[in-house]
């Protein structure tokens, strides 16, 4: 089996005050170089970075990694295209893309490697994405080969939601604990939130 991850983080950062939020501090490093380390640490065997045309600044924030970046002409055009971007850089034999966006730092390497182990499970023709106990649906989604072409078909500043929609009898939930598939950062209220609630869990 080949998963490879898109980590998508082309985006403009239009409401979190003073900069690019991938820039911000988080753990004593930039939110990005943790959102890749993570990534790189978990069960994937292909990393696919995608940035903006002006995002050379989150190239470097991220380091130096197992990674290949690509550059997403179309940015402006909305989150689509870079998940387009993204699958159409993937090697053929990838079986599956788990879809990581570049501003939940939160997320594990295994909550990650769970998602991909589910996935083998159900055959990997599945759409598998983490869900908490209430329910409430997480990122980031498994997305298997077969539905990289519905994917790919997308517009606008929209991500996998609808295709999901459409395939709910594909789709499987892993239950997890915790914040991280469920939190993205918009605001720095948002990143401070998250720091408040992870110190919360460790003290």
């Amino acid at each position: 089996m080949t998963i490879a991850a898109i980590i998508l983080a082309a985006g403009r950062s239009s409401r979190f005050e003073g900069g690019n939020k991938l820039l911000a501090d988080y753990r004593g490093g930039p939110l990005i170089h943790a959102v890749m380390a993570t990534v790189s640490a978990a069960k994937v065997d292909e990393i696919v970075f995608v940035i903006s045309p002006d995002g050379q600044d989150v190239a470097v924030a991220a380091g130096v990694g197992r990674w290949h970046t690509v550059v997403n002409p179309d940015a402006v055009r909305g989150l689509s295209t870079s998940l387009q971007a993204g699958l159409a850089a993937l090697s053929l034999d990838v079986e599956g893309a788990l879809v990581v966006l570049a501003d939940m730092p939160g997320i594990s390497a295994d909550l990650l490697t769970s998602l991909v182990e589910a996935f083998d499970a159900y055959g990997r023709a599945a759409i598998v994405y983490p869900r908490d106990a209430a329910g409430r649906h997480g990122n980031p989604v498994l997305w298997p080969r077969g539905l990289f072409p519905e994917l790919m078909k997308l517009s606008g500043d929209q991500g996998g939601k609808k295709c999901l929609e459409t395939h709910v009898s594909r789709s499987h939930a892993v239950t997890v604990g915790g914040p991280g598939a469920f939190v993205d950062i918009d605001t720095r209220a948002d990143l401070e939130r998250l720091r408040d609630s992870q110190a919360g869990q460790r003290a």
